[in-house]
């Protein structure tokens, strides 16, 4: 008999999770609590920039291996990918796991022996076992249930690939729910399934973002040394990263999206005598969107004293990471969102994005013919040729890798 999947959550991670699963054959339920979600994907509607995503999800659709609900359905797996965002308590994130566990009440009465929990959703350390003592004490009849943390770690734009081919870990609360379950992702999973407890499956994702964060911070405070003293801080980084075992990472404008800016804080917040490094790394990289706000300022106040007229300025790029359309937590909005506050003879041009803050994005050319000052806040490939432009109408000003 086929097994039954039902995932929870169908975002970034979850829709087309469920779209790999049911193309192997497996009987796929997807659940939103959001009904316009559903109503999207069920016209082929996905706004991620991810390749093959539409054409796989057409055909789990067609084949009947895909169905979608708002309501959890009884099935073997349960897999969760829901939301898990931080709220600041003095300066502090703290994790929200109302999302996480909002699924778990929703499928709890589906429950039957022998059924697989799976939580890919990001959470702190210890919440996989919290998580199979709350579903116990409201399903005490329960006598073989399996639970295991698997956290997703994946590349927006890649997100199809990336779930095929890299390593999973599995953590379970014990050794046969690690196994069981690590026997369900080969059959979708082609990577490496490393087996684990789930509190270490919990930390290792946890600390895979905080150095990142960490690393991202050091070229960051880099940067402003650089700017302090007049220097070009990628040809330091470039010269710097021929010793054989440095490997410094280029600056930017600040850093975004789901994971990075996100789950330090999971740690931080259970661990704040000990996580000075990632504290500091945190304040570092908001330091660093603040740093370019008020240099924009100063650019555009500098322009007005010598030329006696505002300057119409161009934003370049919006999404948090080049070449893809992923806005969340994108510093590049949070810098435009400050500007527009005080200044709005701008335009802002991103190829991969239609609208943001209500504002409709322009063509590149658009901007070269109407600005005298140009920001490039991220690094789309496309925005090259305008570097390699013989500028004499309007001043170029890249903070993608400075």
């Amino acid at each position: 008999m086929s097994k039954k999947v039902c995932v929870i959550g169908l975002g970034y991670i979850g829709l087309p999770a469920a779209c790999i699963i049911a193309e192997q054959g497996l009987s796929v339920f997807g659940v939103d609590i959001n009904k316009k979600v559903l109503e999207n994907i069920k016209k082929y509607n996905v706004d991620f920039n991810e390749p093959c995503l539409e054409n796989i999800l057409k055909k789990s659709i067609l084949n009947g291996n895909l169905k979608l609900f708002d309501k959890p359905v009884s099935s073997d797996f349960f897999l969760i990918c829901t939301p898990t965002p931080v709220k600041f308590e003095k300066k502090i994130g703290k994790p929200n796991l109302n999302f996480v566990y909002s699924a778990i009440d929703s499928l709890i009465m589906h429950l039957k022996n022998n059924n697989s929990i799976i939580i890919e959703s990001t959470i702190p350390v210890g919440t996989t076992n919290e998580i199979r003592d709350y579903i116990l004490l409201k399903r005490p009849d329960l006598e073989n249930i399996y639970i295991a943390h698997c956290p997703e770690r994946v590349l927006p734009g890649n997100i199809i690939f990336e779930l095929i081919h890299n390593s999973r870990i599995i953590g379970g609360v014990n050794k046969i729910s690690t196994d069981k379950i690590s026997d369900f992702y080969k059959k979708f999973v082609s990577g490496k399934i490393i087996k684990t407890s789930c509190s270490i499956a919990e930390l290792c994702k946890l600390a895979e973002n905080s150095y990142r964060d960490i690393n991202i911070a050091f070229a960051n405070e880099l940067s402003l040394i650089c700017n302090d003293k007049n220097i070009n801080v990628s040809e330091v980084i470039n010269i710097a990263n021929f010793h054989p075992r440095v490997n410094i990472l280029q600056p930017g404008i600040g850093v975004g999206g789901h994971c990075i800016p996100v789950d330090p804080w999971f740690l931080i917040n259970d661990n704040v005598s000990t996580t000075k490094l990632m504290q500091v790394a945190r304040e570092v990289n908001v330091k660093k969107t603040k740093f370019v706000i008020s240099d924009i300022e100063n650019k555009i106040s500098l322009f007005f004293k010598n030329n006696n007229k505002l300057p119409f300025i161009s934003f370049l790029g919006v999404s948090y990471k080049p070449n893809s359309s992923d806005i969340r937590d994108a510093p590049a909005i949070k810098i435009i969102n400050k500007i527009q506050k005080k200044f709005t003879n701008f335009c802002v041009v991103d190829p991969y994005v239609k609208k943001v803050l209500g504002i409709d994005t322009k063509d590149i050319n658009f901007a070269i013919k109407h600005s005298d000052i140009m920001f490039i806040l991220v690094k789309h490939s496309n925005f090259k040729e305008v570097k390699n432009l013989d500028i004499n109408n309007f001043t170029l000003i890249d903070y993608s890798q400075s």
